[in-house]
């Protein structure tokens, strides 16, 4: 679900989501440098990629139920953190669509670090048509 939520983000910024283990530094350069993300939720994504990688090649043959829940918990919220910048993006330029003069800030309610980088991706956005909203 890491990935999948992460591709999703990435596509409505407008950008071709990478493979995998490319995920991180397009999700640091999208939304960490521009203050969208904690990089926290980018380092959980790196790690549970790594320990797929263990338990894939056989480096890893058991892991305890408490190791599971927690990465569970990580991945729940860095799903939930991922529909927040979806539902922020899809907002912004559904709002920057239908108020064309007034300013995203007020809009949105986000602040001005936000405002320019929501703005340079929503243009980059193809037009969303009404019945897909």
């Amino acid at each position: 679900s890491m990935v999948d939520s992460a591709h999703a983000a990435l596509i409505t910024a407008g950008k071709l989501p990478p493979s995998p283990e490319h995920v991180p530094a397009l999700l640091n350069e999208t939304f960490v440098d521009n203050g969208m993300l904690k990089a926290s939720y980018v380092n959980s994504f790196r790690e549970l990629y790594a320990l797929h990688r263990q338990i894939a090649h056989g480096d890893i043959i058991s892991i305890s139920g408490v190791e599971i829940d927690q990465w569970q918990k990580n991945a729940e919220n860095f799903l939930i953190e991922m529909t927040k910048i979806i539902d922020m993006l899809i907002e912004s330029r559904k709002n920057l669509q239908e108020t064309k003069g007034r300013s995203i800030t007020e809009t949105a309610g986000i602040n001005e670090t936000q405002t320019s980088k929501l703005s340079e991706l929503a243009s980059e956005l193809p037009e969303i048509e009404e019945e897909t909203i």
